[in-house]
């Protein structure tokens, strides 16, 4: 799950991570992860209620799922430690 995790931000956020597929994941790297990815989706969402040109409606969707993975993630190495 993590890789996909790693996938979904690189996408979404380039150069969020950088060359972080062979470094440990933290709680605090998640929790910092998923208030950007809020901000993120936030942000898109505001886009789309404007009836901004750019909005995505499939960035969008990915956001709230990246979001969601990653207080998953945070949940389960909480459980963990």
């Amino acid at each position: 799950m993590q890789a996909l995790y790693l996938r979904l931000t690189e996408r979404l956020l380039p150069g969020l991570h950088g060359d972080r597929a062979s470094l440990p994941f933290s709680k605090e790297l998640l929790k910092r992860d998923r208030k950007l990815l809020q901000l993120a989706h936030d942000n898109e969402r505001r886009r789309g209620i404007a009836g901004h040109w750019t909005f995505d409606p499939n960035r969008l969707i990915a956001l709230r799922q990246a979001v969601a993975l990653a207080s998953t993630l945070a949940r389960k190495l909480e459980k963990t430690i």
